[in-house]
Parts: structure tokens; sequence; C-alpha cells
């Protein structure tokens, strides 16, 4: 429905980025992300929304792919955690403003994680950010956070 890449396609190229971010001294941040659509909105028309702005606000190089039936995953290569909020921050604010009916976007919970600061593997990384999605989600608490021990 999306057009987007799987989890498994994410975990590929997340290999790949987090190899290429060790061999050049970069960081490279990655997110889970769970959408959760009004009472009464269209699961689907939620989920190809967040689509379209992500796809239209990342850059080319940056991957966006679903992670589950209400869930996409990101990859943003060599920026650091605090720079990979604001990315998402922005983006989501650019929802909200595109969307023009308040009240009618989705409810988003953005968990990131980053390499070198939080893991050095693919692994734990997802761990870390789908922490701190769950951890937002549980608190009815829609936004990005950062991993934090």
């Amino acid at each position: 429905m999306t057009g987007l890449g799987l989890f498994s396609d994410f975990q590929n190229t997340m290999t790949k980025e987090l190899s290429r971010a060790r061999r050049g001294g970069r960081a490279v941040t990655m997110g889970i992300m769970a959408v959760v659509p009004q009472e009464g909105a269209s699961k689907d028309e939620a989920l190809l929304n967040v689509t379209r702005t992500f796809q239209d606000q990342l850059r080319d190089f940056d991957t966006l792919t679903r992670y589950g039936s209400l869930e996409f995953a990101l990859i943003l290569p060599d920026l650091k955690s605090a720079e990979g909020v604001r990315v998402v921050d922005r983006v989501l604010k650019e929802m909200v403003s595109s969307l023009g009916d308040e009240g009618s976007e989705p409810d988003i919970y953005v968990g990131l994680s980053c390499y070198p600061d939080d893991s050095a593997t693919v692994e734990r990384l997802i761990e870390m950010a789908e922490a701190e999605m769950n951890r937002a989600r549980d608190g009815a608490r829609p936004g990005v956070y950062r991993w934090e021990e």
C-alpha cells in the first residue's frame, strides 16, 4: 500500500549504514515510529499521509521503511541523535500543517537511537529506539524521543 520496504530491507540498510559510519567515523541515527490514527479515522489514510510527508521531507539518502502494521523505521545517516530529533520533529510539524484540519492528524510516537553514542550494534540500537517509542506510547506522549538510560 505505501510502496515502502519492509523490516528486512530496514535491517539490511541499517547494517550497511552502520558499517559505513564505522569506516568514516560518522554517526547514524535510527528510529522506530508508531502511528495511532484518531478514533474513526482511516488507518490506511494515516499511513499514506505519514509516508508521503516523510518521503517529501527527508533527504534522498535517508531511509523510511515499514516496521509493523502501524509502525515505520527511519535511518538518518550522518546525523547525531539531537539532529535526528530536530529533523523528525520538523517533518511531523509539516505533516500536521499539510493536513490542515487540526485534530485529524494521527498521534505519532518516535523513539530514536544513535551510533556511536548509544550502541555499536544494529540489534541494540533497534531495542533502544523501540523502548523509547513504547515508553512514549505507554505514557500517551506523542512526539520524538531519543534514547536515554
